[in-house]
């Protein structure tokens, strides 16, 4: 094992257990330190081999330093259940005696990391992007990749803010294992970003002492820009339309004939308003049926375009937020999850409330 390493830098641990092939061991209950002061993670148990006469075992731990200066690891415990028999006359007596076994202790000198990096390995970063020009509201999908030596447990997930588009973001996935007594990892996190304007994701950063090169390094992905085509979305056309009416109207100029115009149009619109009254009912579930989201979600042609149109609706509804995840195991991990379009488009506002300005829009 290693006897001195940096702060972060995992470390590589085995515990060997053996016994004698003739000694008949019913049960053994191993009890690993407490690793003050490390992260720990528990690896693969390598299965029984015999050699020499001897039965051997092995039980792999990684442990990360979280502090600096000498560390003392205490003695793991094993506690053994050998079968024994005695004869005593002609009787038999069958019992099992247990044993307690320890390791030898371990001590490591944590050297601490310069200028305030808490991170220790060697990594590479990659951004990829499905596509560089997408139409309005339609997703692009980056992914970031990092990969190297190092606890990659330790990275934070990345974040992304855009003043141009919406950001939607996965949790990052890691996985590690042990080669050659280094720790290999690689960390994904995926991206999906909705706008309706030419944008650019921005250069993403990672800051860490290079265990190669024994000094501080950070490196970086490039930017992407991104060119979005085609026009904004019923929504937002509606919303820009009405805003500019709002402020484009002027108020009415004054006449002598003013109070006649005004009481026309009130006998007018009070005719209108009972009208409206009492097609209440029609207008409404015209409304409901013309609700630009339900249509496109029965017209959309497949996971990807059911996906962007509920994106913008993720962390509003528990129910909308499942049919994102299965869309998302559909598009990438392969999972053949069938979703019931007509079903989400009939009961839409059941699961996503309708702003105001949306219902007038409706209407």
């Amino acid at each position: 094992y290693k006897t001195d390493a940096y702060l972060g830098e995992p470390i590589k641990i085995t515990f060997l257990f053996r016994y004698p092939i003739d000694i008949q061991v019913v049960e053994a209950n191993f009890a690993p330190p407490t690793f003050h002061d490390f992260w720990t993670k528990q690896g693969k148990d390598v299965p029984d081999t015999i050699k020499d006469g001897y039965h051997h075992y092995h039980l792999d731990y990684i442990i990360t330093p979280q502090k600096t200066g000498k560390i003392e690891i205490e003695p793991a415990r094993m506690d053994i259940g050998i079968y024994r028999t005695k004869k005593r006359n002609t009787l038999r007596f069958d019992r099992v005696k247990w044993k307690s076994i320890f390791s030898n202790n371990l001590t490591v000198d944590i050297k601490p990391l310069p200028d305030d990096v808490t991170l220790f390995g060697n990594y590479r970063i990659s951004a990829t992007v499905d596509k560089n020009s997408t139409k309005v509201d339609e997703p692009v999908n980056l992914t970031i990749k990092l990969t190297g030596n190092g606890n990659i447990d330790e990275v934070e997930d990345f974040t992304i803010t855009s003043q141009k588009a919406a950001v939607y973001a996965d949790k990052a996935k890691r996985k590690t294992h042990f080669e050659h007594g280094v720790q290999k990892a690689v960390m994904t996190q995926k991206f999906a970003f909705i706008a309706d304007q030419n944008f650019t994701i921005p250069s993403l950063s990672l800051t860490y002492f290079d265990s190669k090169e024994k000094k501080v390094r950070t490196i970086k992905t490039k930017p992407i820009p991104v060119t979005v085509t085609g026009n904004t979305t019923p929504f937002a056309t509606a919303r820009l339309e009405k805003r500019e009416n709002s402020l484009t109207a002027t108020p009415g100029t004054k006449s002598g004939n003013s109070w006649i115009t005004a009481l026309i149009g009130a006998f007018f619109a009070g005719i209108l308003v009972a009208t409206l009254w009492l097609r209440r009912k029609t207008l409404f579930s015209s409304a409901k049926a013309q609700h630009p989201v339900e249509v496109k979600i029965k017209k959309a042609k497949d996971d990807k375009a059911l996906l962007a149109l509920l994106l913008p609706y993720s962390g509003k509804s528990d129910k909308i937020d499942e049919i994102i995840r299965k869309l998302e195991k559909n598009l990438y991990e392969g999972a053949k999850q069938k979703i019931d379009k007509n079903g989400l488009a009939k009961h839409f506002r059941e699961y996503v409330t309708i702003t105001p300005d949306e219902a007038e829009i409706l209407l």
